[in-house]
């Protein structure tokens, strides 16, 4: 087994600067990104932090730098959100999990009085509110998120701003160790890792949290629903999302709820019951001892430094499982962002390395069969019983089992007429159906089909020297039956959608 020496981060009890680093210390640097530089307007009336991933009240680095931006300045801080009804996919499944976990925010920051603007704009609303905020404001930060929309749309936001001359703070809160301290882009889980480790006992600590000097909440331009929203019943969230007019024909799901609490108790339930088998059963779809934090890290209900904190405060397991549950939440995780960081293309096979390229170009014409179209795919209504399961999980709960994942990607390249439409259509999926859809973890391992971060494997036809996976090898591998019966059940477990079938 591979020792990736999560262990010893045990005994740090301070942070450590880097490898190499001269002068003060302060960990926090490297999270942040000038978008636009400058000093604080003078007549702005708060600190705004634009909150657009990391739906969380606490272990917050964004939220924190702004509120001790506030206190510098002596200025109250305001939070805002936005949510948009017309985002790619937008459907009733995302547009509640958002909504469940803006309610945990709402709760969360009214117990540390700071004002919450939550403003969910309905289809055909012009109105630019985070840039109405923005301007307003004396200073804004927001999240540096580098995947999907949220790159344009901040740089939308600060380009509409410009007139205004506020300055604009992206601060990284993704991971343990922030972005910008990988130089380049890294091919590999064995090159970014050593890289990785060496800055951990710099980073793996608790984000230092104040309280905001000024309570209040000042004159704004933008209302919303913020202060509704923490005392809101799930039947007004039922509310919200059919007035949003997104697509209610994919269900929220009824295995993942969301919100910070949630995510909490689902990282306890993984630490207390699954850890210790994970080492050896991580990868086995029939013993389900996944931690299922994917939705919540997405989101960022849950930071992946906390959980990450968690577990190595858990002395009762073996070491191994918690060694490797930190390579996944940790080096893998933050290989994925390195690649969205890195790459302007995160939905294109351009982005594959040489090989890949090359070896998926040779096999572009060998032929499928069978062949079937995006409709039986979605239905999952093919002849491979295995990849059927893993399917139906993805429509009914927004997940799928890692192991089968990257079988699922494989049997797309197979039954497909080009790897393009493979692609395009494992994203689709993943943007409609998965809760985790969007995030760089996402996208790089839809790309891992493709060889994105692998390492070239024995020619077989299709998928070249891609490396092969099968249905028949997987049932040798594993005992299926408990996964088909889990499966099974979520699929049953779906009711007639209360927000009142397809808009």
């Amino acid at each position: 087994m591979t020792d990736y020496s999560f262990i010893p981060l045990r005994e740090i009890d301070e942070p450590r600067p880097p490898e190499g680093w001269t002068g003060p210390w302060e960990p926090a640097a490297r999270r942040r990104r000038w978008l636009r530089e400058g000093e604080p307007h003078p007549d702005g009336d708060y600190v705004l932090y634009w909150m657009q991933m990391y739906q969380r009240h606490r272990s917050n680095p964004a939220l924190e730098e702004a509120v001790r931006r506030g206190r510098d300045l002596g200025l109250p801080v305001v939070v805002y959100q936005g949510l948009n009804a017309d985002y790619p996919g937008a459907n009733a499944r995302l547009h509640r999990f958002i909504l469940e976990s803006a309610r945990d925010v709402a709760r969360g920051l009214r117990e540390r009085g700071i004002p919450y603007v939550f403003y969910p704009r309905e289809e055909n609303d012009g109105r630019d509110a985070a840039a109405e905020m923005i301007r307003a404001s004396a200073l804004a930060v927001t999240d540096d998120f580098p995947a999907y929309i949220l790159p344009e749309m901040t740089r939308r936001a600060v380009a509409h701003t410009a007139d205004a001359g506020v300055p604009v703070l992206a601060v990284d809160g993704n991971g343990v160790v922030p972005m910008d301290e990988i130089e380049g882009r890294q091919y590999a889980a064995y090159t970014i890792r050593p890289r990785i480790h060496r800055r951990l006992p710099s980073y793996l600590h608790p984000v230092e949290e104040s309280e905001p000097d000024i309570a209040g909440r000042p004159d704004l331009p933008v209302d919303g629903i913020g202060r509704e929203l923490a005392g809101a019943d799930d039947e007004q969230l039922d509310r919200w999302v059919k007035a949003a007019g997104v697509d209610r024909s994919v269900e929220p799901s009824l295995r993942y709820r969301g919100g910070r609490r949630a995510g909490l108790e689902r990282l306890e339930a993984f630490v207390e019951e699954d850890l210790a088998d994970y080492a050896e059963h991580s990868r086995d779809p029939g013993a389900d001892v996944a931690s299922g934090l994917s939705p919540y890290l997405h989101f960022g209900c849950v930071s992946a430094r906390e959980a990450a904190l968690r577990v190595l405060a858990e002395t009762a397991v073996p070491d191994e499982s918690v060694d490797a549950f930190l390579e996944q939440l940790v080096v893998r995780r933050e290989l994925a962002y390195n690649f969205c960081r890195r790459s302007d293309e995160h939905a294109s096979l351009s982005v594959l390395p040489d090989w890949a390229r090359t070896t998926l170009s040779e096999h572009a014409d060998d032929p499928r069969d069978p062949l079937y179209d995006a409709g039986t795919l979605e239905a999952a209504e093919t002849h491979d019983e295995v990849w059927n399961a893993a399917q139906r999980e993805l429509v009914a709960t927004g997940t799928i089992q890692g192991y089968l994942r990257m079988l699922w990607g494989k049997q797309i390249m197979r039954w497909t007429e080009s790897h393009e439409e493979a692609l395009g259509l494992m994203l689709d999926f993943h943007r409609r159906y998965a809760l985790d859809g969007r995030n760089p973890n996402t996208y790089a391992n839809v790309l891992w089909c493709f060889g994105l971060h692998d390492r070239a494997f024995q020619e077989t036809p299709i998928l070249g020297k891609t490396r092969p996976m099968s249905s028949d090898r997987t049932r040798q591998k594993f005992d299926l039956g408990p996964y088909f019966e889990r499966v099974d059940r979520w699929v049953a477990e779906r009711s007639p959608s209360v927000l009142g079938g397809d808009s």
